[in-house]
């Protein structure tokens, strides 16, 4: 059976749960709170029964969502993101960004929230009349994005690493992007006749990469405003990819508010705030 201070904790995360998950909906897929006591708080209106779909050994602390962002993994408590995965409820691809909270030195929560790969798609990848193409990838070599691979990154159920699984080319532009100073900049890769101009998405660690044909470079190179215009909508782009600030902002009000509850439920204090 659950302890007081447990109850009174899962009875916030359930108010909390609701009252941002309905103003995160235009951005997220859903929003769920995650303790270590193995209690899952989802606010998802599409899934309903989502809690019941769940088989009953399901130990959600053995999920990446869980872990990356638990103490062991994320001593510096910040903001996380998985890789590529396939929900096994839903059936969906997605992303999920973890945020854990803490009161005190102790883990109380963690605030989930799942992006769809269709969602990454549509803001990502986007036909462009250059020939140019964008790529996301993961600083250890995993891809997540990429017009060509989307099959494959799936068949590899979101493991798909450009050393091992992908092709001599693929594994040339990695390299090339690796050599980058701060992962970021416009490399030329010759014997694609290409060039890569490579944003690094803070955060979670990706690239965001867009491979241009050099005569698109070429004509950019002509007016240096076209350049820094090219540079200032991927770094757009990326950000909103990842929705970074605009998330630590809106959780800092729901954060504080759990953080002192916990502290007041650890002095014995009772009720809810």
């Amino acid at each position: 059976p659950m302890d007081t201070e447990l109850k009174w904790r899962v009875l916030l995360l359930q108010r909390l749960a609701g009252e941002y998950g309905r103003a995160w909906r235009g951005r997220f897929l859903n929003t769920y709170f995650l303790t270590a006591e193995n209690v899952g708080i989802p606010y998802w209106p599409s899934v309903p029964d989502f809690t019941r779909q769940l088989d009953a050994g399901f130990d959600i602390r053995a999920q990446e969502y869980y872990v990356i962002a638990a103490p062991a993994a994320n001593p510096r408590r910040r903001t996380v993101w998985t890789g590529l995965y396939l929900d096994t409820q839903t059936k969906i691809w997605m992303v999920t960004v973890a945020t854990p909270v803490y009161a005190g030195a102790r883990h109380i929560a963690t605030i989930g929230n799942d992006l769809p790969l269709s969602d990454l798609v549509q803001r990502s990848l986007a036909t462009h009349s250059d020939g140019a193409v964008d790529i996301i990838l993961r600083q250890d070599g995993r891809l997540l994005l990429h017009p060509d691979y989307q099959e494959a990154i799936q068949a590899k159920a979101g493991e798909f690493y450009i050393p091992r699984d992908g092709s001599p080319e693929l594994k040339r532009l990695f390299a090339l992007i690796g050599k980058l100073p701060d992962g970021r900049g416009l490399v030329r890769d010759e014997p694609g006749k290409r060039f890569l101009a490579v944003a690094r998405v803070e955060g979670p660690g990706w690239y965001y990469v867009r491979v241009l044909p050099a005569a698109a470079v070429d004509a950019l190179a002509q007016s240096t405003a076209q350049v820094v215009l090219l540079f200032g909508a991927l770094a757009l782009t990326a950000g909103l990819v990842v929705l970074r600030s605009l998330l630590q902002r809106q959780l800092a009000k729901p954060l504080r508010r759990l953080t002192r509850a916990a502290e007041r439920m650890g002095r014995g204090e009772s009720g809810a705030p």
